[in-house]
């Protein structure tokens, strides 16, 4: 038993699949850039919301002699 899809990339009038144009490929690369980026981004922020949290929650029971301060921090 034969296919009929078994010829590849052509269309139901037999006319080969064009190739996707510039703008389709910008757009793809663009919504896989946010799909890769965004999660990566809200990663980094948990991580230093929690970070500063818990930075937060530790500072009072220090004495002020073993703080340090950095030059332009709060």
């Amino acid at each position: 038993m034969t296919n009929d899809n078994e010829q590849g990339s052509v269309t139901a009038a037999g006319a080969p699949k064009a190739a996707p144009g510039f703008i389709s490929r910008v757009r793809n690369y663009f919504l896989t850039g946010l799909i890769v980026a965004g999660p990566v981004a809200v990663t980094l922020w948990l991580i230093w919301w929690f970070v500063t949290w818990v930075d937060n929650l530790v500072r009072p029971l220090i004495p002020k002699a073993y703080r340090f301060t950095v030059r332009g921090s709060a």
